[in-house]
């Protein structure tokens, strides 16, 4: 996840608490698990010519590190909502770093190639309007790629959990992540083509191997804030075996389905016409 979001979100949820902050490490296409799946796709559809490259909700810029090591002669900026995830990817390098709303983009208009928003548009109150900001800076021809979790498409296992009070999986990522939106594809494609954007790619993620790996991850935070140390190592020794081996099979039945049905992960790629 990518912790971006405005000023109201953060009385919701601490996105400053350094144990919340995501995008640490590097990234490696190669691997083969839902850790890199974003990245692949990514990489099916983005050009390998770029001037110019936003990462908006960068978090610690792992995704940022990646294309720095891709667009040599590119222009890269991340930015993030957290004062203390860009902290730590401006430490890490790779690129430009700086604090930054989604919704109130410190940028001037068609300065961008591309834009890259991976987990950003569930953490806000205000999608569209971040919709918009990106849709701003892009140039004619530029390119808007995001990763969106839809957690309320139909035929899925989070939809059939909606308002769950015995796997309150919403509730979870709420308190745990701070998603403020369930999404469903449809209204995520609105999003973007509310902007004026064209869709010109789309693929699929997060299917029920997936979600299943999601729920009990999200089981397992839930389980171990204010457990003891001994309740803590009980809990994750009971869910690694589980845990370790859906990662890569949810890796392997993404890239086997890719369609639609029983997803909830979206990879969309949008663009703005040309003048």
């Amino acid at each position: 996840m990518a912790a971006e979001a405005g000023a109201e979100e953060l009385r919701a949820f601490d996105y400053e608490d350094a144990s919340r902050i995501e995008g640490r490490g590097d990234l490696d296409p190669s691997r083969r698990d839902l850790s890199a799946l974003r990245l692949v796709r990514a990489l099916e559809i983005l050009p390998r010519d770029v001037g110019r490259i936003l990462e908006v909700g960068c978090g610690a810029g792992r995704y940022i590190r990646f294309f720095r090591g891709m667009y040599q002669a590119a222009c890269i900026v991340g930015c993030d909502i957290s004062f203390t995830a860009i902290r730590e990817a401006a430490g890490a390098g790779g690129g430009r770093f700086l604090v930054a709303d989604a919704t109130r983009l410190p940028f001037e208009d068609a300065c961008f190639d591309l834009v890259l928003a991976f987990d950003v548009f569930e953490h806000l109150h205000r999608p569209e309007v971040a919709a918009e900001e990106c849709r701003r800076v892009l140039r004619p021809g530029g390119l808007l790629h995001s990763f969106v979790p839809c957690e309320c498409n139909p035929r899925t296992l989070f939809r059939l959990l909606k308002g769950s009070r015995l796997v309150p999986i919403h509730e979870w990522k709420f308190r745990q992540v701070g998603h403020v939106q369930c999404f469903t594809e449809v209204q995520v494609r609105e999003l973007f083509e509310g902007q004026g954007l064209h869709i010109a790619a789309l693929s699929y993620s997060f299917h029920p191997l997936g979600q299943i790996y999601d729920i009990l991850d999200y089981w397992r935070r839930e389980k171990v804030e204010g457990a003891s140390p001994a309740g803590k190592t009980l809990i994750n020794l009971v869910t690694k075996p589980l845990l370790s081996p859906l990662w890569r099979l949810a890796f392997y039945e993404a890239q086997w389905l890719r369609s639609r049905p029983w997803a909830v992960g979206l990879h969309i790629t949008a663009k703005v016409p040309e003048a």
